[in-house]
């Protein structure tokens, strides 16, 4: 809903605008636990993820009224999360570890980013799932092996986070932004 707008603050105090920002309220509780790396929407209006410390994701099904930890198999802060559905998402540590579940964060399997430098941000959709940073986009498709995107405008550019607008994905950094429409 383009008049909809969620901020998330400390201990999980969480406020929504239905007039584009002009009014708050607040909803929600706290969140028990430390999940001070920002919030990312989910696959769903009401699913929204917040990062936190060593491993922690805290996730609403409720539209910020509830949530619930999230435990990924990692001791490092997180970093970035994208979900395709309430089950399948993926989730990217500040060292670069990159994490799969399929059972909504019940279990976590690693896998390979397809490069030693830390990628900075993660996003998926469709078939496709995206990597950004430090220098360059890798993509994935359907559960294949991470390659770096080579074709232009993207190639070696300095990008290190992911925003999805309708259809589209952009990809952005400091000095660049970059749009696809097919993923």
């Amino acid at each position: 809903n383009p008049a909809r707008a969620v901020a998330l603050g400390a201990g999980g105090a969480t406020v929504i605008s239905d007039d584009s920002g002009k009014n708050y309220a607040p909803i929600g509780g706290d969140i028990a636990g430390s999940f001070q790396f920002g919030l990312r929407l989910g696959p769903a209006p009401e699913i929204a993820l917040a990062l936190g410390a060593r491993g922690q994701l805290a996730r609403t099904t409720d539209n910020g009224v509830t949530w619930k930890a999230i435990n990924v198999a990692t001791s490092a802060d997180m970093q970035d999360t994208s979900f395709t559905t309430a089950d399948n998402g993926y989730a990217l540590d500040q060292r670069g570890g990159l994490f799969k579940t399929a059972n909504g964060g019940a279990s976590w399997q690693p896998i390979d980013p397809g490069t030693t430098s830390a990628p900075k941000a993660v996003i998926a959709t469709g078939n496709n799932v995206l990597l950004a940073g430090p220098r360059g986009i890798r993509r994935a498709t359907e559960g294949g092996e991470f390659s770096l995107i080579s074709t232009k405008p993207v190639r070696g550019i300095a990008v290190d986070q992911f925003d999805r607008g309708g259809s589209a994905i952009f990809a952005y950094g400091s000095k660049t932004i970059v749009r696809t429409t097919n993923g």
